[in-house]
């Protein structure tokens, strides 16, 4: 574990460009993913290096964070959620399909504010083409309202995409 810390301290970007690169070689060759996924102790920088490494790994290799993933693409604020979301968009749709509907089902079925965001954040994975390939037209279809929802504003206003956002509880929550 204190061979993990030394690494995590190198990746900060305090630290010389050469003293980072070594912290990156190291860390790739980190065969525990979760010390990857949660760098305790790691400086914030250190967090998003670990994490882009994390997502530099293979889709089988991922699967176990699926679910993590994609609860955390919701908060696009929040660290290296756009790291997250660009490496869902090259998942293979065949294995991030069942996690994904999971996931649409999870947030369709709250009907609140927090459903409703992250419905937006899952409709974001439509320019995963495998995945959209697989996917029912009808949600396709719906999930497009919510294609790129920080553009409100000047689509529509808000009170009418969320009450289009609670009528997919009662269409697609079987899916």
């Amino acid at each position: 574990m204190e061979d993990v810390k030394k690494v995590y301290k190198m990746l900060d970007w305090k630290q010389p460009k050469e003293v980072q690169e070594e912290g990156r070689r190291l860390a790739r060759n980190i065969t525990d993913l979760s010390l990857l996924y949660d760098p305790v102790g790691a400086s914030p920088y250190a967090f998003m290096v670990c994490w882009k490494i994390l997502c530099e790994k293979e889709d089988d290799d991922l699967l176990q964070y699926l679910d993590d993933f994609l609860v955390y693409i919701k908060d696009a604020n929040r660290m290296a959620s756009d790291v997250v979301l660009s490496r869902l968009l090259v998942f293979s749709g065949n294995k991030l399909y069942p996690y994904y509907m999971k996931a649409v089902n999870s947030a369709i079925g709250r009907k609140d504010e927090y459903g409703f965001v992250w419905i937006g954040a899952l409709a974001e994975l439509l320019d995963n083409r495998d995945l959209k390939a697989i996917l029912y037209p009808d949600l396709i279809e719906r999930l497009k309202l919510f294609y790129k929802q920080y553009e409100w504003d000047e689509r529509d206003d808000g009170d009418t995409l969320y009450l289009e956002y609670l009528k997919l509880s009662s269409i697609f929550s079987d899916s």
